[in-house]
């Protein structure tokens, strides 16, 4: 019986792989740079660095992809609800898994203070009893340093707990730790998310039943 929810946030909570690949394609051109739907398969549960190192190769910049990264950065936090998009059924899931007396937490490669500040624009925040971020982990999904975190922290084991994530590393993360998962079709195809324990296209499709006895 599973007793705690790891959400990660992007692709999840809100969807920012979207909107954040949209902004670098939109911007790229006037550094003669073009993306292509196509590229949207290396950025989504994937830092920045490795996206550009992909879709760029020999053009890779270290500096102009700071720059890039510094931008995005600047210009998400100034406007959080243009950028942020709250998933449909995210808050209905997080208000019944809550008055249902799971533990519900926050596992994710983001900015530390993008997570914080979407938290609390969203109201959410009081949902949640543990969250982790880019600057709390050494390794990156698929290494399940970040659940494996949660887990530790909480003092609920791996098979205790559930991970909700929207990309294949993040499954992959998942069953290496020990955690049965939930994969959402945000970013990626039911095949591409078919190892995780069961796929959904929605989040309306979960209720704290499903993810206790799953």
């Amino acid at each position: 019986m599973n007793t705690l929810i790891i959400f990660d946030f992007d692709g999840v909570i809100v969807n920012t792989e979207r909107t954040t690949f949209e902004f670098y394609k939109e911007i790229l051109p006037a550094y003669g740079i073009q993306l292509t739907e196509v590229d949207f398969r290396y950025k989504a549960g994937r830092k920045s660095v490795d996206f550009f190192r992909d879709v760029l190769g020999e053009k890779f910049d270290m500096g102009l992809v700071t720059t890039l990264i510094e931008k995005k950065r600047e210009t998400f936090l100034a406007d959080i609800p243009k950028f942020l998009k709250p998933l449909p059924g995210i808050f209905d899931l997080l208000e019944e898994s809550k008055r249902s007396g799971l533990k519900l937490a926050i596992g994710s490669q983001n900015e530390k203070l993008l997570i914080q500040k979407a938290v609390d624009v969203f109201k959410i925040r009081h949902y949640f009893d543990f969250m982790t971020s880019l600057q709390d982990i050494q390794k990156k999904k698929p290494d399940p340093e970040v659940f494996l975190l949660v887990s530790s922290t909480m003092g609920i084991p791996p098979h205790e707990s559930i991970v909700i994530e929207d990309s294949p590393s993040g499954i992959e993360a998942a069953g290496r730790g020990g955690f049965a998962s939930v994969g959402i079709t945000t970013s990626f195809s039911r095949k591409d998310l078919g190892h995780a324990t069961k796929v959904i296209d929605t989040l309306t499709e979960l209720t704290p039943d499903i993810l206790i006895n799953l």
